[in-house]
């Protein structure tokens, strides 16, 4: 039984993939080439000694380009010039490029450094088990080992290589075990694989990956006469070759630019490739990966879009499928909008109404002014909670595939129902006026209404994903209610915080469209960023109840 999973995993074909073909794999390629750009740019300011890589080598040699099919790009590079290069590219292009590498971050399951751009979206298999903060286009860089001169040495590195290699990728496999069932990947070599990697656990794959990496550097000399790509395709054996073999040498056209490569290509090609190298093999042996969704390459173009409603600067998602929204941007000086976030007084809007509608502005705002097939409104320190902190747009998509909607866990109140909860904390008379124009408007909806007020639970927040049919049918029955309601009640004797009703409404009406329109829906556990105080709010909680009975 052959351990490599290489072939099974480059030939994957998954049903919920996203197809590269056609003028979504040009975009992506010339996508690619604009990162090269900005990677030649740097190698060459800084001195580093950069060639092409793999497929994108042999495509440069067989194609003068990319080869017709690929979807990635590699650059190889010695590791003692990976840190110098590394820290000029990120001081340069800090806020166009993520870069991750072995250790940074911590979880990061990977053993090549890795660099991403911003504002795109490009979803791997590996990007499912450890969803990165920043799933961008990438560009992977393959760093060269030096490999001891002394024989007994160089024999002891590579096979302590080969089996931290063989325990990395026996835990990788562990962590992907509920893709390998949804796949189908479930051959002897992936039951097995999975089996090492369960007893491998206690560790976490991120650790293990820093294990492999550290060991592959273990040799400095600078001047060895043997270089290898130890987490290659043909790993260290089968990469190694001498130094000067593997330094810049010719410039090949790529895409219509020079780039460096092997010194010994042939030679470097018929390691990866076998000596045909430069024959095209046919269609069902070309390599390809799997992406997910969501693919895009410019966020307008996203068909995920995840409005963070947020009245000031903060820290907010990496991942593009999130949209800062500056709410009462109509009520704000110019100055008091961050930089880089959308504002809710732009297109069509109800900027002005912030104060009392909270979040619903920036609702609004996304109902209105977005394209994507699906939109999700968050709070800048509430989110969805993902396998990694904040959910991905890959997860939140995974989600969408099973339901239609996205809703928050439930939050149980136990001793109160949804009705005196909220007259509790607030004014009957909100509610009841909503009953009422509910009965007057939509009586098919009073039902539903009297079920969620009944009920000692409901989802909250203001926060959900919907596909975008379900969402025009959910604004506009429910911009359609609040607008009643602002119309009908009388709230000039309203404290500041209770001005907030609308808000506080439409919290408790998305169970009533939930439970009228019988919607599909899938619940997610809300991540908060802050801290919540639950000694206080109970406090606060039992005050309110106990001060309206009396």
């Amino acid at each position: 039984m052959g351990l490599s999973t290489f072939d099974a995993y480059k030939h994957l074909a998954a049903c919920d993939a996203v197809p590269l073909e056609g003028e979504r794999l040009a975009s992506l390629q010339r996508c690619l080439a604009s990162i090269l750009d900005d990677i030649l740019a740097v190698a060459r300011d800084t001195g580093t000694r950069l060639i092409l890589g793999g497929g994108t080598a042999l495509g440069a040699a067989r194609h003068g380009g990319f080869i017709p099919w690929d979807d990635d790009l590699d650059v190889n590079m010695p590791r003692a010039d990976w840190p110098r290069f590394r820290d000029a590219f990120r001081t340069r292009f800090a806020e166009k490029y993520a870069i991750f590498e072995p250790g940074a971050p911590k979880s990061y399951g990977l053993c090549f450094p890795r660099i991403r751009l911003r504002g795109t979206s490009f979803v791997t298999r590996e990007d499912l088990v450890n969803p990165p903060a920043c799933p961008g286009v990438f560009v992977d860089v393959f760093l060269s080992e030096a490999a001891p001169d002394n024989p007994v040495l160089r024999r002891l590195h590579g096979l302590g290589s080969l089996a931290f290699g063989f325990l990395y990728s026996c835990r990788k496999a562990f962590a992907e075990r509920r893709w390998h069932r949804r796949w189908g990947l479930s051959g002897g070599v992936f039951v097995f694989k999975r089996g090492i990697g369960f007893m491998l656990a206690f560790m976490s794959l991120g650790r293990w990956t820093r294990l492999w990496d550290r060991w592959n550097g273990l040799c400095r000399g600078k001047s060895s006469r043997f270089v290898t790509y130890p987490v290659g395709r043909r790993h260290y054996f089968g990469e190694l070759a001498p130094r000067a073999g593997l330094m810049p040498g010719e410039a090949l056209d790529f895409e219509g630019r020079k780039c460096p490569c092997a010194a010994s290509m042939k030679d470097y090609m018929t390691r990866l490739y076998g000596p045909d190298y430069m024959t095209p093999p046919p269609e069902s042996d070309r390599e390809r990966h799997v992406v997910f969704r969501p693919f895009f390459l410019n966020r307008e173009d996203s068909e995920l879009a995840m409005v963070v409603a947020t009245h000031k600067q903060y820290a907010m998602p990496q991942d593009a499928v999130y949209l800062p929204v500056f709410v009462g941007a109509a009520l704000s000086g110019d100055a008091a909008v961050p930089p880089g976030f959308a504002r809710d007084d732009e297109g069509e809007n109800i900027s002005a109404k912030n104060r009392g509608w909270c979040e619903l502005t920036a609702l609004y705002w996304a109902w209105k002014n977005t394209k994507a097939d699906a939109v999700g409104l968050v709070h800048y320190r509430r989110h969805f909670r993902g396998r990694g902190g904040i959910a991905s747009g890959a997860e939140i998509c995974e989600a969408l595939s099973r339901a239609d909607a996205v809703l928050p866990k439930r939050r149980n109140y136990f001793i109160e129902s949804t009705y005196s909860q909220y007259i509790h904390a607030h004014h009957a008379e909100d509610l009841d006026e909503t009953r009422r124009i509910l009965e007057e408007k939509h009586p098919d909806f009073l039902p539903a209404f009297d079920s969620a007020m009944k009920s000692t639970s409901g989802h909250r927040f203001n926060m959900m994903v919907m596909k975008r049919p379900l969402l025009d049918d959910y604004c506009t029955w429910l911009f359609g209610v609040l607008s009643e309601l602002e119309r009908r009640l009388d709230i000039s004797s309203y404290s500041d915080y209770d001005r907030r009703v609308f808000g506080f409404v439409a919290e408790r009406l998305l169970d009533v469209y939930i439970i009228a329109r019988k919607v599909n829906f899938v619940e997610m556990p809300v991540l908060h960023l802050e801290s919540q105080h639950w000694p206080s709010k109970i406090a606060a909680f039992l005050r309110r109840k106990f001060s309206k009975l009396s």
